[in-house]
């Protein structure tokens, strides 16, 4: 059980800044020509192994990783859910790129920090206060601005932007449903144990397609980026478990709209991307937002 309060926001925002620097792996995987799903699957498989040997660890070294209550088949039942909402996601956003950009989709993916917040008002009216819809206009506006120099936001919107947006509206409810396994009181390794596991199920049998009909090659470089991101989702995902724990989703909304922020200085620093005034001012705008 998590009973840090005060070390959720750090998890979320060092989440966050790991979150920022897989779209730049993502375009490189995707521009590599390799199968995607198959890629993701790959991805979420070494994330599952590297949790599960951690589990295993905390236990040899006497901390019992279970939580103060007993694993219910209603917790199964809802990390269970958690994968399926994570899986599909990436379905969704990997079918999405065979018809639209990279650039364009992930920033569409930043939709689910909008969702997030309404569906959240949605479920409990009184959440709706001044702060907080302060917070979230900055945060929306802000990535807006972001995007703006890097979309065509005049090209006609097709069925990739349509499969980017189902995505980011079933990220936000994987974000929602980590909220409610916070209820449950078990630690942030058991959650992501169970939850990776079954994703990682789901996402090769949405990957069957490649394994039938794609010749599966990777060469070395993007061997190291599936390698990277499997790495990522386990930290990174470990660490908004235990945020999530004592954070809110309208909070942590909040903190992940930071996520085009470290996305434009990691593409700035290693890819060379030009900032504009109004990206400058998109990051002004996001920042402020999450010290509202």
């Amino acid at each position: 059980m998590i009973d840090c309060k005060s070390g959720g926001e750090p998890a979320l925002h060092m989440a966050c800044v790991l979150y920022g620097t897989q779209h730049c792996i993502i375009k490189s995987v995707a521009h590599s020509g390799a199968p995607l799903m198959l890629s993701n699957a790959i991805r979420f498989a070494l994330a599952t192994i590297a949790t599960v040997c951690s589990m295993k660890a905390s236990i040899a070294t006497g901390y019992a990783p279970l939580g103060v209550n007993p694993v219910s088949v209603r917790f199964v039942y809802e990390t269970f859910k958690m994968g399926a909402y994570s899986a599909a996601s990436f379905y969704s956003q990997t079918v999405a790129l065979r018809y639209t950009s990279a650039t364009r989709c992930a920033y569409i993916l930043y939709l689910n920090i909008k969702i997030v917040c309404i569906l959240s008002v949605v479920r409990n009216p009184s959440l709706c206060k001044l702060r907080m819809c302060a917070s979230v206009s900055l945060a929306t506006v802000g990535t807006m601005l972001l995007a703006i120099d890097s979309v065509d936001i005049t090209s006609s919107i097709g069925r990739g932007e349509v499969l980017c947006v189902i995505s980011a509206f079933l990220s936000a409810l994987f974000t929602l449903q980590l909220e409610e396994i916070a209820r449950f009181q078990q630690s942030a390794i058991l959650t992501n144990a169970l939850y990776l596991s079954f994703a990682t199920i789901l996402l090769v049998c949405f990957s069957v397609d490649e394994w039938r009909w794609k010749t599966i090659m990777f060469d070395a470089k993007t061997l190291l980026s599936v390698l990277y991101l499997g790495m990522l989702t386990f930290v990174g995902q470990f660490l908004q478990t235990y945020g999530q724990a004592t954070v809110d989703a309208t909070r942590t909304a909040v903190i992940f709209s930071l996520d085009p922020v470290y996305n434009l200085i990691i593409a700035t620093v290693f890819w060379g991307e030009m900032v504009t005034r109004s990206m400058m001012c998109g990051v002004a705008l996001v920042s402020l937002a999450v010290f509202v």
